[in-house]
């Protein structure tokens, strides 16, 4: 079960020594280095990444995770709706695609964004524990870019606007650390300190504005923002955490957190616009951190993978939480992430057999 949250009080993590995050602009173009290429650890920029497709169809079953505790309903969540309107939907109806191999070498998780329709940029830690990029437009992939760093955990990232990206990572001092591109050029490595125990998830409202979410040492769930002119102090927003946490947003002011629990179940935890709301249970059985996606205002989606190392949906409609769902397809080594791109589209990145990516889509 997961604790009751301490109250708004700021809290501020110890902050740590700068050590070794590399400050060099590293751009290296290609393959990422594989397992058999990585020497005394100096990896070879141009070892070959191989690049398949699965043969397997990508539909998906619905089946309920082995030993699933039954959710709870939390009454009242204060969802309210973006400004527009949301017509149905005309030709072939979206669908689950293949799993498609990307090839490169993952130490651990992805983490992927979107800041146009069918764009998606995607970040790992590579096996020479730089941060490495590689990008889509809907048709074809680029080759793997080497941003340097030395990661001691899987990225988050996110889009507040055309062409912006920035990205988060746990450095060898374990604190916060954060590269962005505003259009042209990769920034430096800029340390925003805290002492992490796991991964990073970032979400984005509006223009300039990031949230950042991370596990604190203490297990507790710790909240850090971007309003466009400082950063905030930290925030411990309570909880005991068994995983990196996952954010999102699907409208301005309103953001999402999902995590595992000591029960190994997912639990979320929303922001209103005012205040946050109280812990809800969404059951499963996980064995890996959740991922979060959005499509349209009060809608979300989120993955995990489940304890057969499959990977797990559970969505919400507006109204109701689904079942779990099973998506067909083999097993995932490493924690999911998810992107929407559009309305009928959302990419679901994860690690693979031989610590290569693959990406499975719904899509028409």
């Amino acid at each position: 079960m997961m604790s009751t949250p301490r109250g708004q009080t700021k809290q501020r993590f110890r902050p740590m020594p700068l050590r070794t995050m590399n400050r060099t602009r590293q751009r290296v173009f290609g393959a990422m280095p594989s397992a058999q290429s990585l020497r005394a650890g100096r990896p070879m920029a141009r070892a070959e990444a191989v690049l398949q497709s699965e043969a397997a169809q990508g539909t998906s079953t619905t089946l309920r995770p082995p030993r699933a505790p039954l959710a709870r309903d939390v009454g009242g969540p204060l969802f309210y709706a973006h400004a527009g309107h949301h017509h149905a939907p005309t030709g072939p109806r979206p669908k689950w695609h293949a799993w498609v191999n990307l090839g490169g070498g993952l130490s651990d998780a992805p983490a992927v964004c979107s800041w146009a329709s069918g764009r998606l940029d995607c970040f790992v830690q590579g096996l020479d524990n730089a941060l490495w990029h590689r990008w889509g437009d809907g048709t074809t992939w680029s080759g793997w870019e080497s941003l340097g760093g030395v990661l001691t955990s899987a990225p988050g990232a996110t889009c507040w606007g055309p062409n912006r990206i920035d990205v988060f990572v746990r450095g060898t001092d374990n604190a916060l650390w954060h590269k962005w591109w505003d259009g042209h050029t990769w920034s430096n490595w800029e340390s925003l300190g805290g002492v992490l125990a796991d991964a990073p998830s970032v979400a984005s409202w509006g223009t300039n504005r990031l949230d950042v979410f991370v596990r604190g040492t203490d297990n507790a769930l710790w909240h850090k923002w971007w309003d466009g002119t400082a950063w905030s102090g930290w925030e411990s927003l309570g909880g005991v955490l068994t995983s990196a946490p996952a954010a999102v947003s699907w409208g301005a002011n309103r953001i999402d957190v999902f995590v595992r629990g000591t029960d190994n179940g997912m639990w979320h935890k929303w922001w209103n616009g005012s205040s946050w709301q109280g812990w809800e249970n969404l059951a499963g059985v996980l064995s890996s951190a959740p991922a979060a996606s959005s499509r349209l205002a009060n809608r979300l989606r989120c993955f995990a993978r489940g304890a057969d190392a499959g990977c797990w949906e559970r969505s919400w409609n507006g109204s109701q939480w689904s079942s779990w769902t099973r998506l067909v397809g083999g097993i995932i080594t490493s924690a999911p992430a998810a992107v929407a791109s559009d309305k009928n589209r959302i990419d679901v990145l994860a690690r693979r057999e031989k610590n290569t990516l693959w990406q499975k889509t719904w899509a028409p």
